[in-house]
């Protein structure tokens, strides 16, 4: 579960599902804006629109494949425009799209370790007060920068609201203590005679007390950053659905 994987190929497998299943690239953004007014949905897919049309004039095959399609997009949003044709001193920023990336891997591991760790039942009991406060917050920023207009400020301004909420999750759910905890665990399994995985019944039974509310905002988180990264988000939202 915390083997990491290369955005290649979680890019491959996406595009795969996607191909196989018959859906379109935006399907999660769809169901992001299905209750938005037309206006702001427009608005939306201009956005989408503007990204896919620069990334086809400035995305070089190396950029690609060393970052990877969503990297490259949160580059496009967060800092400064590329022109076509500009040499790689002039265009690209080599630190912020190892920035982006890594934000890519912290998206990606908070998603899968809150996950595992509420279909065992650890977030049973949690408050989830904080976290809900702060989602309804994210949203109204969200809507709100979306309708001032498609400019590189706004789109600054969405990504960095993403990366906020991120941070109020990862705290909130503990996650880099259970990552820690987690890898400790795996650790232990891989060991002859050490201490037996919980049996299949204990499992079963700590699904039962799963916090629905903590799916829901992952699924809500996923929903959001698939406007910016739809093949990643796409790979975890059938994760968490399977």
């Amino acid at each position: 579960m915390l083997q990491p994987l290369n955005h290649r190929e979680t890019e491959y497998k996406i595009k795969k599902l996607w191909q196989e299943q018959g859906r379109e690239e935006r399907t999660l953004c769809d169901m992001l804006c299905k209750d938005w007014e037309e206006s702001d949905r427009a608005l939306l897919y201009q956005l989408l629109d503007w990204l896919d049309e620069t990334g086809d004039l400035v995305y070089e095959e190396d950029l690609l494949l060393d970052y990877g399609t969503d990297c490259l997009r949160l580059y496009l949003m967060f800092e400064k425009t590329p022109k076509p044709h500009d040499t790689w001193l002039e265009t690209w920023t080599e630190c912020g799209l190892e920035g982006m990336y890594k934000f890519l891997g912290r998206y990606r591991r908070m998603i899968l370790v809150a996950d595992y760790w509420n279909r065992l039942g650890g977030y049973a009991d949690m408050d989830t007060s904080k976290l809900e406060e702060a989602f309804r917050k994210a949203g109204q920023e969200f809507l709100k920068f979306l309708r001032r207009g498609n400019d590189m400020p706004n789109r600054h301004n969405i990504v960095a609201l993403m990366m906020e909420l991120m941070k109020v999750m990862t705290k909130e759910l503990g996650v880099s203590d259970l990552i820690t905890r987690l890898h400790k665990e795996e650790i232990a399994h891989a060991i002859p005679h050490a201490e037996q995985a919980r049996e299949t019944e204990e499992t079963t039974e700590s699904i039962s007390k799963e916090n629905t509310t903590i799916t829901a905002l992952c699924k809500t988180y996923i929903l959001y950053m698939s406007v910016l990264t739809p093949y990643l988000s796409g790979d975890l939202w059938n994760r968490i659905e399977n």
